[in-house]
């Protein structure tokens, strides 16, 4: 068979699933978004889903008492399994929340019949992130927070689950049925921003009970829009429509954002489509490929085909407008970096500090930007984003791009032209073509200051449990933010977040530390941006990261496709999606 119909062949195994599919859907008249991922999905608890893939999927199943409007910017909390935003003390410590009555979870063998949503299950939920054979990453969320949870965390270790879980947490009341009540030890106020997370996603004790924890990895029993039909790990993800789903309509949209398809959204009953389809690909050519085929209904735009698609002032070729594609651009929160194992003997460390500022000198940013993000990333000096308070970017603060600088302070790192330097593991992030060609960027990179680097290929979810574990020495880092608030990405660097918390460089500075926890409890203001600025100066002394950048987006649709509006904050956007053919 000749490289060329071998490639066809291919293609064709390919499209012939969704080919398929899209016939059979058309004939019935069963409206389903075709959505692809870039690598599996590695879990579907709320407790333990935190990475983006896994929050494309699970918050359309399991649901938390707050959300954000899918069109509202500043981006402004709404009621979603609450009746309405908490009633706050004076003082600011306690909160007293009405949920939802008449919410069903979906159906499952758990139950003996319908299963209302009731206050307690949010409380187990919440006791359960911290039981250890969990593993969540989200514990920061409470502990230190809620009154009694970090007493609670801290007697786990002695107690079974099942112990364990009936124990009670000062900070947390259930007051009758549809009633919760949170004390915290000092005002937090960001709790809001936290209860709209998918780790405080209620879950029914029963189903625990009977299935146990590692149950909601692959499966899933909320209250969201849809629930689980198929999960192929590898393969594809399929959601179907809730029946039993409460009345929720879609959002009014603001003068200025409507269009004419999308204005006729508004009042109607939410989700819209029927069939919610994520397939894997693991690559990004299949994926693009089904995507011009018609065959999913989103997608990004893969870095090989860029010019194809974007012309010189980043607007869509007249090609792909011709083909009834649409452009949505946006900048989420979201930010990378090239990150270091703070307490590895070779890399980390106040004695390796000239190692990791000359990986900052040694990597072309430009070349960079242009070979893998088509020009889309922002070099920045600062730990934050855009539309965040505090956010700056003092380009003189970034290391500049220069392999005398890179090879002088190697050598006074002790190690001129590299002589003694162990070789440094830098693990792959994902399975992609996209991340195995940036490791050989870096490894090209380092060579020629005389840093040798060996690659280490991962799945995606692979990678995830060893950062958990905090078993990484150098590699790409990157957060999608959870809530527009800095304190969310200032976490990352502090010791409350060490694995299996999201601190995967397992960074610690006393100072910084000290700085954190005024920050955090603090609202917005002159002092706190001070503060915010003061840490950042730190982060940039110890130099745990390299090279950090935030990202613009681009998101492409066919004309079919209604009301997609992605945001990088917003993660059950596909229940505001609709499908007119």
């Amino acid at each position: 068979m000749t490289m060329k119909l071998k490639s066809l062949f291919i293609t064709t195994l390919v499209l012939l699933p969704l080919i398929s599919c899209t016939k059979k859907n058309l004939d019935t008249g069963v409206k389903t978004l075709r959505v692809p991922l870039s690598d599996d999905v590695k879990t579907l608890d709320p407790a333990r889903a935190y990475d983006s893939i896994s929050l494309s999927v699970m918050p359309l199943m399991n649901e938390s008492l707050y959300q954000y409007n899918y069109h509202k910017r500043p981006f402004t909390l709404e009621p979603l399994l609450a009746e309405s935003l908490p009633e706050i003390s004076k003082n600011g410590l306690e909160y007293i929340i009405k949920i939802k009555k008449g919410v069903l979870f979906h159906s499952n063998e758990a139950f003996k019949g319908p299963r209302e949503l009731k206050a307690q299950d949010f409380i187990y939920a919440w006791k359960r992130i911290g039981i250890p054979e969990v593993t969540s990453p989200g514990t920061w969320i409470f502990d230190g927070k809620v009154k009694g949870y970090n007493l609670f965390m801290k007697g786990l270790s002695k107690e079974s689950d099942t112990v364990a879980l009936k124990q009670s947490v000062e900070g947390f009341e259930v007051i009758d049925d549809y009633t919760l009540k949170i004390v915290l030890e000092k005002p937090f106020p960001q709790l809001v921003h936290i209860l709209a997370m998918g780790f405080t996603a209620p879950v029914a004790q029963e189903v625990i009970e009977k299935h146990g924890h590692h149950h909601l990895i692959t499966n899933a029993v909320g209250t969201g829009p849809y629930v689980l039909d198929q999960f192929i790990q590898g393969s594809k993800l399929i959601l179907k429509k809730n029946m039993n789903y409460r009345k929720e309509l879609y959002p009014q949209i603001p003068e200025g954002v409507k269009e004419p398809a999308m204005a006729k959204l508004e009042g109607k009953t939410l989700p819209l489509v029927d069939v919610v389809e994520f397939h894997i690909f693991k690559e990004s050519q299949p994926a693009w490929l089904n995507f011009m085929a018609g065959k999913t209904d989103v997608s990004g735009i893969p870095k090989d085909n860029f010019s194809q698609v974007m012309t010189s002032s980043m607007g869509l070729t007249d090609d792909l407008k011709k083909k009834g594609i649409s452009l949505h651009s946006y900048t989420p929160a979201l930010m990378f970096w090239l990150e270091f194992n703070m307490k590895d003997p070779h890399v980390g460390g106040a004695k390796n500090k000239f190692l990791r500022t000359a990986v900052s000198h040694a990597i072309d940013f430009k070349v960079f930007n242009e070979k893998f993000l088509n020009h889309l990333g922002v070099h920045t000096s600062g730990v934050l984003t855009p539309g965040l308070e505090g956010f700056r970017n003092d380009t003189s603060k970034i290391p500049e791009f220069s392999i005398e600088k890179a090879k002088k302070l190697l050598a006074d790192a002790g190690h001129p032209d590299g002589k003694g330097l162990p070789e440094i593991i830098y693990d792959v992030r994902g399975s992609g073509t996209s991340s195995r060609q940036m490791a050989e960027f870096f490894k090209v990179s380092l060579k020629k200051v005389g840093i040798k680097i060996k690659i280490v290929p991962n799945s995606f979810p692979g990678f995830l449990e060893k950062a958990r574990n905090g078993e990484i020495q150098f590699s790409i880092g990157g957060w999608q933010g959870d809530y527009p608030d800095p304190q969310n990405f200032l976490f990352l660097l502090s010791k409350v977040s060490l694995p299996p918390g999201p601190n995967s460089a397992q960074y610690e500075n006393e100072q910084y530390e000290k700085l954190f926890s005024e920050i955090e409890f603090m609202e917005p203001g002159e002092r706190r941006v001070q503060l915010i600025h003061k840490a950042e100066d730190l982060v940039l002394a110890d130099h745990p990261r390299a090279m950090s950048y935030y990202l613009k987006r681009l998101a492409l649709y066919h004309k079919h496709v209604v009301g997609y509006r992605p945001n990088g904050l917003i993660n059950n956007v596909y229940k505001y999606v609709d499908i007119q053919r």
